[in-house]
């Protein structure tokens, strides 16, 4: 069963329920695309490619959400920006 927001995009178009920022390829490069400093610090945190996509998983978002959320909740579009 899809979820719709009351503008119409579905649940899985939005990094968060209360987040009323569409991810529309714009927004997801503008807010998404990890910086080198970003890169250098999951690199030096993580070992292996999938730690470390998750280490930028959870940074590019708690800096959008404020908060950790589960990474099943995280948009696929977001995964293949950080990748």
């Amino acid at each position: 069963m899809v979820e719709y927001t009351g503008d119409g995009l579905k649940r899985a178009d939005r990094l968060s329920p209360a987040d009323p920022t569409p991810l529309t390829a714009r927004t997801v490069h503008r807010l998404h695309t990890p910086s080198n400093t970003d890169r250098a610090f999951a690199d030096s945190t993580a070992r292996g490619a999938a730690p470390t996509l998750m280490v930028l998983v959870l940074l590019k978002t708690l800096e959008r959400l404020g908060y950790f959320p589960r990474l099943a909740h995280v948009p696929l579009v977001v995964l293949q920006r950080l990748r």
